[in-house]
């Protein structure tokens, strides 16, 4: 008889809500460079590459690409999986089918576990902010994967009883628990009236465990603790820089048994280690799981990859365990992480200190107790059960605010008709809600410093809940909690208290709707488009008309900002005046009168276009006249890239009709052994950058672009290496690939095989830096799609297997 030895490996990947509660996009984050924003670096450091996780053969070529995913067990937070459905729906869609196939192998136990929705610790949140996270981690979980949840993640594994009981009602089985987190046992077969056995030392790992949050008999749920050990070596001493060496830690845990009893090898980590904390940990793991599932069949003690749902299924606990009330996985303190200055940290600076944990935790709290109260009064009047309704308002907010959606939703929580005013009272006390769940977000605690990314998220929350409830409060919500930051010190010296933090970057990330009517006359009169996209969360109707004098231009009109979260929108008109010197005002106003606003017209029409700027904020006292520096910082450098275009067009002509001059110069005089100087350095990149540009644009147009040019660009980095930027050259031209890659199923382009053999052929010379890994997808997937692949004659098969090889693919897969 076989005695399988089941092996678990979960993964914990999450990120925080980090979108701009006004706008609803990522601002830039400096720190995820070359990225824009952190989930955009980690997904293509880690989400990415373990959907498509490569297996390479003894001469370094691709064997076999394996979705981890599908053999891993694991929790991606909801607010990770809206933003990669949003931004990257391949990853996306890849992690679903992960799951789907999962459940086909293991008995329909899928590997996907839910999670408390926005990642809050959730003993120290009051009993209805925890069952909001689970029945809305469980409805996100349904929505996404298309079938209820078995087991429930805790943020930082953090337990108490009342929380396992709320998902223990919401349907979920099981949980997963840190070994220091159970500190007693007894045999179920006793009853529960047993002594119980304290442990001297951490619980076996090897089995799950049954936890009673009530005095009920059915009142539990299941818990599996991972091992401890092994799940710090794959964290934190580079046991994911050996797969061999991981496989052995790992058989090593099983131990020895002298019986045919199940043996479970089981460890959880944050799912990051593989790829983003350790570089190529993602193939590590597809090693792992490639090795566990071609096991010889005469392997007479075998390991399984299973997962928790399926083990449970089979082998449920024989043991209870006591819970260690308001423990968690990484703070040995319990939860002082998130509340008070114990001593856990990620580094930080020489002196550094956390003491500002608690004024932050204390008045978040009391925030959160006053919109509370302004929720359950203003709610009254308006909802049949305010709790219910906030229970019931994922399904608008997974439905990406749909109108149909927040009919649906008034129709089973509004009382009467709601009109229009009544609508967005009802949704302003929604999203206040929402967003008072947001700021307790777990990041905000976890790192160093109060005026790092993630406090200032959760505060920015703060800000925009006490916007939504203002027009109900007794009081100066913002004061209030103000009052509280006043008392925190950051460690930044630039932030003398949290009240600085509060100014310097809480209030500026504040979108008010003449803002964003001003961003976007900006996009119509500078031609820019993509400004308008910085708002997606706001639907935006124009009525414009544009004069011009030369390079001089005037645009007026009007704009309706509407929040699609609350309904109604708010019309403005605006007069932007762009002047000879590419300087801009607009001028916004909600109550600009017919008159006033053809005042401005008429007013240029008579001639007055360069004294109008100056008058501008005269012709409406009060209205407000903003400038390119008063916008957004990621509108700000758009706009700013924009307006400098003509001049390095210029420039750059100049610089071109010299440039062959200059090449012939140097011909003449430089020998293999003259250094490269600045001004050598300085020309050569100023021209490849330029020719950069172009292909770029070319690229960016459809193609096709001169390979044979491309090829001169790399020939020029190779005689000019101290000079050219060679990388960004060489991103270009991957970027081209995937774009040919992306067209061959477009019949119109009969020649494109030969092209990517040509362009593939090309970038094998120069393997170093050429991110070719997207490219490397994609074939992958039409080589495993047999329609398209049965389209191809004899001759285009050929040109579509060197491809593939010059891609990287080997004899296993080609």
């Amino acid at each position: 008889m076989t005695s399988f030895r089941y092996l678990i490996i979960h993964g914990h990947f999450y990120q925080p809500p980090r979108e701009n509660p006004w706008s609803g996009t990522i601002g830039l984050q400096p720190s995820a460079a070359p990225f824009p924003d952190w989930n955009a670096r980690i997904t293509r450091e880690c989400y990415a590459p373990n959907a498509v996780a490569r297996l390479l053969d003894n001469q370094g070529a691709i064997s076999k690409i394996i979705n981890n995913f599908e053999y891993l067990s694991f929790n991606i937070g909801p607010t990770l999986l809206m933003w990669l459905k949003d931004y990257d729906v391949r990853t996306f869609n890849l992690i679903k089918e992960a799951d789907a196939r999962g459940a086909q192998r293991h008995r329909s136990h899928g590997p996907a576990m839910a999670q408390v929705f926005n990642h809050i610790i959730m003993p120290l949140a009051n009993s209805r902010d925890k069952q909001t996270q689970v029945l809305w981690g469980r409805a996100h979980f349904e929505k996404t994967f298309g079938r209820p949840p078995e087991g429930m993640w805790l943020a930082e594994t953090a337990a108490d009883s009342e929380s396992l009981g709320l998902m223990a009602k919401a349907g979920l089985k099981f949980t997963v628990l840190a070994q220091s987190q159970i500190d007693a046992l007894r045999p179920l077969a006793n009853g529960r009236d047993g002594g119980w056995t304290v442990l001297e030392s951490p619980p076996d790992p090897r089995q799950p465990y049954r936890l009673f949050w009530g005095k009920g008999q059915n009142d539990f749920i299941d818990a599996f603790v991972y091992d401890g050990p092994v799940s710090r070596a794959v964290a934190f001493e580079n046991l994911l820089r050996d797969g061999a060496a991981f496989l052995d830690r790992l058989t090593q845990a099983f131990g020895s048994s002298g019986s045919d009893s199940p043996r479970l090898v089981n460890t959880a980590t944050d799912g990051e280690s593989y790829g983003h904390h350790f570089h190529f940990g993602d193939m590590t793991l597809a090693w792992l799981f490639n090795a566990v599932e071609s096991q010889p069949p005469s392997e007479p003690n075998p390991i399984k990859l299973t997962n928790y749902g399926e083990y449970l299924a089979q082998y449920p606990p024989v043991l209870e365990g006591r819970l260690v009330e308001n423990s968690s996985w990484s703070c040995a303190h319990g939860l002082e992480r998130w509340r008070s200055d114990c001593g856990c940290h990620t580094g930080g600076g020489p002196g550094w200190n956390q003491k500002w944990r608690t004024p932050l935790r204390d008045g978040l709290n009391w925030l959160r107790d006053e919109l509370k109260n302004i929720y359950l009064t203003a709610g009254a009047r308006l909802l049949h059960d305010p709790w219910a309704a906030r229970d019931d308002y994922i399904n608008v907010v997974l439905e990406d605010y749909r109108p149909e959606a927040q009919d649906a939703f008034l129709a089973r929580q509004a009382k009467g008709s709601p009109g229009e005013t009544e609508r967005k009272e009802i949704f302003s006390l929604m999203e206040s809600q929402l967003m008072s769940l947001y700021m307790f977000t777990s990041c905000g605690w976890f790192f160093d410093d109060l005026a790092g990314l993630e406090p200032v998220q959760n505060l920015r929350y703060a800000l925009r809940a006490v916007e939504l409830a203002g027009r109900w409060a007794g009081s100066d919500l913002a004061e209030g909690l103000v009052s509280h930051l006043r008392k925190a010190k950051p460690n930044d010296p630039d932030y003398p208290t949290g009240e600085d933090v509060w100014k310097k970057q809480v209030l500026p990330a504040s979108l008010k709707p003449e803002q964003a009517a001003a961003h976007l006359a900006a996009s119509q009169i500078l031609e820019i488009p993509e400004v308008s996209a910085e708002f997606p969360l706001l639907h935006q109707t124009f009525s414009t008309e544009i004069r011009e004098k030369g390079p001089e231009k005037l645009l007026t009109g009007q704009v309706t900002i509407k929040d699609i979260r609350l309904g109604q929108g708010e019309p403005f008109r605006f007069a932007a005046l762009l002047s000879e010197g590419r300087e801009l005002d607009i001028l916004v106003d909600k109550n600009l009168a017919a008159e006033e606003f053809t005042k401005i017209s008429r007013f240029w029409d008579e001639g007055g276009g360069r004294s109008l700027r100056a008058n501008l904020g005269t012709i409406k006292p009060g209205a407000q006249v903003l400038t390119p520096e008063e916008l957004w910082p990621s509108v700000r450098q758009t706009i700013m890239t924009e307006q400098v275009r003509d001049f390095f067009e210029d420039l750059l002509s100049y610089t071109r009709k010299s440039f062959e001059n200059y090449r012939q110069l140097l011909g003449r005089y430089r020998r293999p052994d003259t250094p490269v100087n600045w001004m050598d350095r300085f020309i050569f990149r100023v021209m490849a950058e330029t020719d950069l540009e172009k292909f770029t644009l070319t690229m960016t147009q459809g193609g096709p672009v001169d390979l044979d040019n491309l090829a001169g660009l790399l020939d020029r980095e190779s005689a000019d290496r101290e000079a050219i930027n060679a990388d960004l050259i060489k991103k270009a031209a991957a970027d081209y690939l995937l774009k040919l890659l992306s067209g061959l199923t477009d019949p119109s382009r009969p020649d494109i095989l030969s092209e990517l053999l040509k362009l593939t052929l090309l970038l094998k010379k120069y393997p170093d830096t050429t991110n070719i890994w997207s490219s490397q997808n994609r074939w992958y997937e039409l080589w495993n799609n047999v329609a398209y692949v049965q389209t191809l004659t004899s001759a285009e098969l050929a040109l579509f297997i060197k491809i593939g090889e010059s891609l990287g693919f080997g004899p296993a897969v080609l």
